[in-house]
């Protein structure tokens, strides 16, 4: 992220990059051993998170936090253009910044970096969504460091804390799930709201409707130079499609709300998650067909004695059979030994 505007911290395309890949391997080790940390901790205390989700408790953890710091950021940095939007483009291309601002946004764009990195080598969970959140890393990935080399961080500022607060919101309400609060269903609801105000609304009126009315307005009173034209079009297509990737998850949301208001069906957590507890729930039921099995496999150790005790059964039906046949002639020897039948003989 080597920027070229002249009020920027400048560096060389060799520092840039030893940056870059200094403080992704910074958020990379950080989360893992954050991760390692909560997990053990949720180890020692078996009763607040079932061992099954015990990894994916750690990691909502992590994101919670992460996401708190980065909220907590954008939020001093943003608040003076809620209320005058065209001041997102003052002094444009040329806007001013601190060195403090440029190390963080840095750390932003590289904890997307590590994010994507784990996203695929499956340091993160996979669910459902896994390339639609694939895309979301790359175009967020592009829109930083293109909106940080153009000029246009502050409406990055802006993208950011829309979208994570809602995400703060998220991870609290899966860790209520995970440790089955009675009233995470509330934070679950907090969500969908902040959601639709935050990710839907408010960027729509603040961001996606600005980069083209207002941009056009300031190019063509000579305000901010036309370059901008060039800048805001590729930028638009990445923000046009984190906001189409918005409305998918708003309708997983919706769908889940619709399943358990009207439907009545159990409260799962994150729909996204669904696909992970239906794994779980498959390995309960295959543990518990692996019980039948062995309850079977008992059984068939257990059939031959019965198999033989049925043989012998038969075996004994047989001989009863064998017996009752020879009976008569028993019963004849035994008649014609006794002294009636010597007379009968006799006479015959």
């Amino acid at each position: 992220m080597v920027s070229t505007n002249p009020n920027h911290l400048e560096l060389t395309t060799t520092q840039s990059i030893l940056a870059h890949v200094a403080f992704t391997a910074f958020w990379y080790i950080l989360r893992l051993w954050v991760q390692r940390r909560v997990a053990e901790y949720v180890k020692n205390h078996p009763k607040l998170i079932p061992d099954e989700r015990r990894e994916a408790f750690s990691e909502s953890f992590w994101k919670a936090v992460s996401y708190t710091g980065l909220v907590i950021f954008d939020y001093f940095s943003s608040l003076e253009y809620f209320e005058k939007p065209l001041a997102l483009y003052d002094e444009f291309p040329n806007t001013t910044t601190t060195p403090a601002f440029v190390f963080f946004y840095l750390l932003q764009v590289t904890y997307y970096m590590a994010a994507t990195i784990q996203h695929i080598d499956g340091t993160e969970e996979r669910r459902k969504d896994f390339w639609q959140m694939l895309i979301h890393h790359f175009a967020t990935i592009a829109l930083v460091a293109g909106s940080f080399n153009v000029g246009l961080f502050r409406i990055g500022t802006i993208v950011f804390l829309f979208h994570d607060v809602c995400d703060v919101i998220l991870e609290s309400a899966k860790m209520a799930t995970f440790m089955k609060w009675k009233y995470d269903e509330v934070i679950w609801i907090t969500l969908m709201v902040a959601w639709v105000a935050f990710r839907i609304v408010l960027f729509s009126m603040k961001v996606l409707i600005p980069i083209w009315y207002d941009i056009n307005y300031l190019a063509e009173n000579k305000i901010v130079p036309e370059t901008i034209y060039w800048y805001r079009r590729p930028l638009a297509f990445f923000l046009y499609t984190i906001t189409a990737l918005n409305i998918f998850w708003l309708s997983l949301m919706i769908k889940g709300a619709w399943k358990i208001l009207v439907k009545k069906e159990k409260f799962e957590g994150d729909p996204r998650e669904k696909k992970q507890l239906q794994n779980d729930n498959g390995k309960g039921e295959s543990e518990s067909e692996s019980n039948n099995k062995n309850h079977s496999n008992n059984d068939n150790n257990n059939s031959p004695s019965e198999g033989s005790a049925s043989d012998n059964s038969r075996v004994g039906n047989g001989s009863g059979t064998h017996h009752n046949n020879s009976t008569p002639t028993v019963v004849t020897a035994a008649t014609t030994s006794s002294p009636a039948a010597k007379k009968r003989s006799k006479k015959d």
